[in-house]
């Protein structure tokens, strides 16, 4: 029995399972997740609701266990097409399990135990409500559409479909759920990452043709072994201008101008496919959604520009006070009838003096802007003027009654 077998040691057999995880790739999985989030913050608040803190953290948590149980049920899948290969950085898995004398079944009971581990969390965010249904759906469909890439009875990577499957898997699907756990929609959020799945799609026909060989030989069928090379770059052309227009139309400026820095390097992959080892199309995919993500950033308040009330249903201004002063004054104004006919809204008879005086406290709580300015609704009366109103409470009529007091605005 070689060194490494089943009966390997504890120690050996952790650092192969480490090793089969990819923590490199794990990591830009845990960074996409990341943009997908800030995106969601700053830009993509549309119909959706933010899940809380934990419910963020249980949710990259989860990412880690998917992305560790589709990387080694991968490295199961591929151990022929591995052993025959040149490995690179990017190509031919991790080599883990020839290293250490492994078999391919190690390789899959980590990936059980980790999609173990992901469907447990998920479950227990269910149960506590720290995540969405919607947020475990896109958990449960990456996991399911991982293993569907390497395993199953129509693996996705041996019929022609890999490229396309793994770029909407980590291009779109990943960095949408984090998108969709800051409170975004789905649809924009999706929308706001297909230039980040098609240049992730170059990617992937960089880092297959340095396999093609191998894939060819153990009956793997990728479009590297059916394309010749002039197709693929044609094909990788087509998909990264595609990706850097679709982003000028979908992304405000900032966040496009940034991801256009990445394209000399897009230019010089595809100048590439077809000979040269794989790198320069996976640095511009990187480079494309760091930067991105930066200039998403850098545009987000934080928190989100708008808090959401209770349900979360209605988004406010920072501005403005909380939600509960927010229902007492709803409470107040319900009793000021505004005029509809002029530009100005003015209260048809005031209110008593102690509503005035009760609304002229809440505005002095509204939040304080620079220079310790107070903001204050335009359709609303200024604190001042309130309390100059309550004067006349006693003089004009009550709301009900037929008389009706007036007031001078120049006056107040």
């Amino acid at each position: 029995m070689s060194r490494g077998g089943p009966a390997a040691p504890a120690p050996v057999r952790l650092r192969a399972a480490v090793r089969m995880s990819r923590p490199d790739q794990v990591l830009l999985v845990l960074a996409v997740y990341a943009v997908g989030w800030v995106a969601g913050t700053a830009g993509v608040r549309t119909g959706g609701v933010a899940l809380p803190p934990a419910g963020a953290a249980l949710t990259a948590l989860v990412v880690v266990a998917v992305a560790t149980s589709v990387h080694v049920v991968n490295e199961f899948a591929d151990v022929e097409t591995d052993a025959r290969t040149v490995r690179t950085r990017f190509s031919g898995g991790s080599g883990a399990l020839r290293e250490h004398g492994l078999p391919a079944a190690f390789a899959l009971r980590v990936a059980v135990v980790a999609a173990a581990l992901a469907a447990v969390l998920t479950a227990l965010g269910l149960v506590t409500g720290i995540v969405s249904g919607l947020v475990a759906a896109l958990l449960v469909l990456g996991l399911v559409g991982g293993w569907g890439y390497s395993v199953g009875p129509w693996p996705f990577s041996r019929h022609g479909w890999g490229e396309v499957a793994n770029a909407l898997l980590g291009g779109l699907l990943l960095p949408a759920t984090g998108a969709v756990v800051a409170g975004a929609a789905l649809g924009p959020a999706a929308l706001t990452f297909l230039p980040f799945a098609l240049l992730t799609f170059v990617n992937l026909l960089e880092t297959q043709w340095a396999d093609r060989d191998a894939d060819r030989a153990a009956g793997k069928h990728t479009l590297a072994t059916r394309l010749r090379a002039p197709a693929l770059r044609r094909l990788g052309a087509v998909a990264g201008v595609a990706a850097y227009g679709l982003s000028l139309v979908v992304h405000p400026w900032p966040v496009a101008l940034a991801g256009l820095l990445a394209a000399p390097l897009s230019a010089l992959g595809v100048h590439r496919l077809g000979h040269g080892r794989p790198g320069p199309s996976v640095a511009a995919m990187v480079a494309f959604v760091l930067l991105q993500g930066a200039a998403w950033w850098s545009s987000a308040e934080p928190g989100g520009p708008f808090v959401d009330m209770a349900e979360g249903r209605q988004l406010v201004p920072r501005c403005l006070p909380s939600a509960d002063a927010l229902r007492q004054m709803s409470t107040l104004m319900r009793h000021l009838p505004h005029a509809t006919e002029g530009r100005q809204l003015v209260p048809r008879c005031l209110p008593s003096a102690d509503a005035l005086r009760q609304m002229s406290t809440l505005m002095r709580h509204l939040p304080h802007a620079t220079e310790g300015r107070q903001l204050v609704p335009r359709c609303l009366p200024f604190a001042d003027a309130l309390r100059q109103m309550s004067k006349y409470s006693s003089n004009s009529c009550g709301c009900g009654r037929r008389r009706v007091g007036w007031i001078s605005l120049a006056r107040l």
